[in-house]
Order: C-alpha cells, then sequence, then structure tokens
C-alpha cells in the first residue's frame, strides 16, 4: 500500500494539479474565477469541480470501494451542456494517471506493480462511469429539445410569440 499512502499524503498537490488541468479547458478568465471564486452558490462549476474531485482522489486513496461523488457528477452535468466533444469532456480523468505519475513517481517505483495497476484499473473504471453520466445527460438535453420541438414551444423560446414569428415572415414578403 505504498502508492496509495502516498497519494493520501500528497492528495492536496494532486487536486491542485489536477484541478488545474481541469480549468486550463475554459477561457482564461473563466478558470481564473473558477480558482479563485470560493462560495458555492457564486461559483458552482469551480466548486463542483474542485470538491469532487478531492473526494474522488481521497476515495482512490482509501483503498476502500467508493462511489462517485455527487459534485463530481454535477460538474459532468456542466460539462454536457456546454460546447465540447464527449472525449474533451471527460479526458481530464486520464489525467490524473499523469499527476499520480509525477506527484507519487519515487513512490510507484518502490511501490508493486500490482498496486499500481489496481489504482490504473480504478481510474479506467472511474472514466468509463464518468462517460456514463456524461452521455445520459447529453441524451437527456436532446430528448428535451425534441420535446420542445414537438410541443411548439421552440418557436416560442427563439422566436418568442408565433404570431410574431409570422408577423416577421409576413413583413419580409412585403
Amino acid at each position: 500500500m505504498v502508492l496509495r499512502e502516498a497519494l493520501a499524503e500528497n492528495k492536496e498537490i494532486v487536486t491542485e494539479k489536477w484541478l488545474d488541468i481541469v480549468l486550463s479547458a475554459y477561457h482564461e478568465d473563466g478558470a481564473h474565477f473558477f480558482k479563485k471564486q470560493k462560495d458555492q452558490f457564486a461559483n458552482p462549476a469551480g466548486y463542483n469541480a474542485k470538491t469532487g474531485l478531492e473526494k474522488a482522489v481521497a476515495g482512490l486513496a482509501s483503498g476502500q470501494p467508493w462511489e462517485l461523488p455527487p459534485e463530481l457528477l454535477q460538474f459532468i452535468k456542466l460539462r454536457a451542456v456546454q460546447s465540447m466533444s464527449p472525449s474533451e469532456a471527460v479526458a481530464f480523468i486520464y489525467d490524473l494517471k499523469r499527476i499520480i505519475v509525477e506527484v507519487c513517481g519515487k513512490d510507484l517505483f518502490s511501490a508493486n506493480i500490482s498496486e499500481w495497476l489496481i489504482i490504473e484499473a480504478e481510474l479506467d473504471k472511474l472514466a468509463l462511469q464518468v462517460f456514463e453520466h456524461y452521455v445520459a445527460d447529453r441524451e437527456l438535453i436532446y430528448k428535451v429539445k425534441v420535446q420542445e420541438l414537438k410541443s411548439g414551444n421552440a418557436v416560442v423560446a427563439e422566436g418568442g410569440c408565433p404570431s410574431g414569428a409570422m408577423m416577421k415572415k409576413h413583413m419580409k414578403r412585403n
């Protein structure tokens, strides 16, 4: 358990590096705000990212079975509505492997290789769970869009009143 102990001892550093990578996907101003604003309600994206990543690292370091933290699930929901590809949205999970090697490298070499393989398998499983949640969230968005189109609400949402949209068409003809 050398590697897990090293991960537990360095979880703040690992989380900070991981958060930096996650936030680097955003515009510089947004990333700065997400990182500096600590208020959960003023900055739900930053709060959910930081708290979710902290809990994920702690769960991984514990060596005990753990679930995806609710904050991480909320962060995945936020990524599902953003204009990034699915691979961009979930790639941050794989970045944790590199960070663990970077921060806990000396302990990694003294650890049993099977310990690293177990942690690596847990991260792969985590990535698949994150991807499943991301896809489910995207699917829900598309279902809502289809429902809006079927009900006619999309016309109201995009063009205001349906009669207003008809007036615009009429005005273009004249």
